[in-house]
């Protein structure tokens, strides 16, 4: 009995072997499985972080920007600026001008601008159309 119980016990070494080795490759390949996408997401948020450090620093460039002009909008020869600009303020023994440009009347839609012309068509009676069609009055420029 001794020989067969040692004769037994390698055999018994080799499965244990194996179950020990199958289970560690089933083992790894899960894990692999899992951490893919754990590192392809770890890699956006990476991705993520330095753009949104990149749209921040632009956001405070913009702010302080922003609170230079509005420092400067509190002094008081940018207020009499503006009031000038905008409200056509002027000091005492100042004339004001105010040019006016003339109002052009709409031209007439070019044949190029085909929004104008379809505008125009869209005036006309959908019979006088229709009669523009079937006679080829709509085909010549005169109309």
């Amino acid at each position: 009995m001794s020989e067969e119980e040692t004769a037994r016990k390698p055999k018994r070494s080799w499965r244990n072997r194996w179950l020990w080795i199958a289970g560690a490759a089933i083992l790894a390949a899960g894990a692999t499985v899992y951490a893919v996408p754990v590192l392809d997401r770890l890699e956006e948020q990476s991705t993520n972080i330095a753009e949104y450090a990149e749209e921040l620093d632009e956001l405070v460039a913009q702010n302080t920007e922003l609170e230079e002009r509005l420092d400067a909008l509190h002094t008081p020869i940018e207020i009499e600026r503006l009031a000038r600009e905008r409200l056509g303020y002027v000091r005492e023994g100042e004339t004001a001008f105010v040019v006016v440009s003339p109002r052009n009347p709409d031209p007439a839609p070019s044949e190029e601008d085909p929004v104008e012309m379809a505008e125009m068509i869209e005036d006309e009676p959908w019979y006088s159309r229709w009669w523009s069609y079937l006679s080829g009055s709509d085909l010549s420029s005169d109309s």
